[in-house]
């Protein structure tokens, strides 16, 4: 438990050193340019709509002392914080998918030069309408449990265990969604990849929270994606991949 402990921070380190290969850079530099514009189109329109989202949620509680506006005001910022991150990177892995799915491809084939090809969908148009839907089978999964935390943000009090479970959902999702790209790569099933990442809950949670912590650093957020894919990819080849492999 305690080697998982560090385990699942280096993974994240490691991997954005490999992108930086060559080799790499076709399916690195798509997914970065993305990340970048969805940044700053995301960071406009929260600047833009904030003072009315603000009003919106203060006006819709209108009973509500001063006193507890002013406690809710830190709250909200840190939660529409932690949407737009969150937001961010899942639009952003969406519209990339395919390039994150052949980053890791490309990757595990690399480290593994023994294995002249991996089980993984052949046909391109496949591949990518694979990828688009794995993308929106995760973006459902954290929608439905996104929504009532983000609800128990109008309750007093009940909004700091909204903070909490929202940061551990952030963390949690993280880990999921750029695991899915090697394990999906081995058209393991949704279910399956969850079960595993359970099975080995400090890595993977760790992973997550490195992740997470990342993606408040300034242009290193940017690089983000396809630090993520790499480093799930190396997590997947050292800690998964040869109990789960099909034959």
């Amino acid at each position: 438990m305690v080697n998982d402990f560090f385990s699942g921070a280096t993974y994240v380190l490691r991997g954005m050193r490999l992108i930086f290969d060559r080799r790499f850079l076709p399916w690195v530099l798509t997914p970065i340019i993305i990340n970048i514009v969805v940044f700053i189109v995301l960071l406009s329109l929260t600047i833009i709509y904030f003072t009315p989202i603000k009003d919106f949620l203060f006006d819709f509680i209108p009973a509500w002392p001063e006193w507890i506006k002013w406690l809710l005001y830190p709250v909200i910022i840190s939660a529409l914080f932690l949407l737009l991150l969150m937001t961010q990177l899942i639009l952003s892995s969406l519209i990339a998918a395919p390039f994150n799915t052949q980053l890791s491809h490309q990757i595990e084939l690399h480290l593994s030069p023994q294995q002249k090809s991996i089980p993984t969908k052949s046909a391109l148009v496949t591949q990518t309408l694979g990828a688009i839907r794995d993308e929106i089978i995760k973006i459902s999964y954290f929608l439905i449990r996104a929504l009532p935390i983000l609800l128990l943000y109008l309750i007093p009090v009940i909004n700091i265990l909204a903070a909490i479970l929202w940061i551990i959902l952030c963390i949690r999702m993280l880990a999921i969604e750029f695991c899915e790209y090697p394990m999906g790569n081995h058209d393991l099933s949704f279910k399956k990849q969850r079960g595993l990442l359970k099975s080995r809950r400090t890595l993977s949670l760790t992973f997550g929270a490195t992740l997470l912590l990342l993606t408040m650093i300034p242009f290193v957020n940017l690089l983000l994606i396809p630090s993520a894919v790499a480093g799930a990819t190396l997590m997947w080849i050292e800690k998964f991949k040869q109990e789960n492999t099909h034959p």
